[in-house]
């Protein structure tokens, strides 16, 4: 799992903002975001009705090569097979319109599909990836057939996928398929003690002024993160491992603070909705993908 804890009150210039966007797309698989609101009992008004939707299902391969309604919906859907990629075989479509398949050795020479070797067993399993968006692979064309034949014919099997868009409409594609809300929860932190972060210097180091601490972005970023982790203090616990962590030199403390987790799969358009809203309020974020 990758966390990224982002300040989203903290200034930044509009470059800035494309690269984190960037960032953010380029993860296409996320399990789960989190918001950490401090001096709040309740998730601002803002927030506090956005619940995305995902789906689980199964599904033949073949039906994720079918025509599309719109280029819309080709780049909306992402898709992941449940199964070990250790191990197994598992196949994934990116919101890029790409088809990923890895697989074994044998699942390789049945499909006779153009694959490279995985850069980790590479005698052993293979990665396959088809571009859906490519123009030779337009229905009907010697393209679409030959993948379309390959999975159908000698990889007839269905999986079961977990399934996240960006735009209701590429469900459209599985009418059957029942969508269910991510599973939010929140916990209220009561006496919350925090750093201080100096406004004038967000990417500044620590530094005491008129006899107040404050910290820099990394150790608000520490801090976040050990809040998501549910660790408040590292002090006075016995522990066989010895740990060198410690928590940022902490300058206020408040009444109140609100940690909010949505967990499922997100698709990473989405995460960016959040983060916008996020940053008219001024709150910390933190995505654990």
């Amino acid at each position: 799992m990758t966390q990224l804890w982002l300040l989203s009150g903290c200034s930044r210039s509009e470059i800035e903002w494309k690269k984190l966007q960037n960032r953010i797309t380029e993860h296409y698989f996320n399990h789960a975001v989190e918001i950490v609101v401090p001096c709040a009992a309740a998730l601002p008004s803002e927030l506090s009705s956005w619940l995305p939707r995902y789906a689980c299902a199964n599904l033949p391969l073949a039906r994720f090569l079918q025509k599309r309604q719109s280029v819309e919906d080709s780049l909306s859907l992402t898709a992941l097979s449940l199964g070990r990629v250790d191990t197994g075989n598992v196949f994934a479509v990116l919101p890029t319109g790409v088809l990923v398949m890895s697989v074994d050795k044998d699942t390789a020479e049945q499909l006779g599909l153009q694959g490279r070797p995985s850069r980790y067993l590479n005698r052993h399993r293979f990665n396959v990836e088809v571009d859906m968006m490519a123009a030779e692979f337009k229905l009907g064309k010697p393209g679409h057939n030959r993948v379309q034949w390959s999975v159908s014919e000698r990889l007839g099997m269905e999986d079961d996928f977990v399934m996240c868009w960006r735009a209701e409409d590429a469900m459209a594609m599985f009418p059957q398929v029942t969508t269910q809300p991510c599973v939010r929860e929140t916990h209220l932190l009561c006496s919350l003690s925090l750093p201080v972060l100096d406004p004038g210097q967000p990417k500044g180091l620590c530094r005491t002024r008129e006899e107040e601490v404050f910290c820099s972005a990394a150790d608000m970023h520490v801090w976040i993160g050990a809040i998501s982790n549910g660790l408040h203090s590292v002090e006075g616990q016995p522990d066989e491992y010895i740990s060198r962590f410690t928590l940022p030199e902490l300058g206020t403390t408040c009444q109140y603070g609100t940690r909010t987790r949505w967990s499922g799969m997100i698709h990473s358009e989405q995460i960016v909705h959040l983060i916008t809203k996020a940053k008219c309020v001024h709150l910390c974020v933190c995505l654990c993908m």
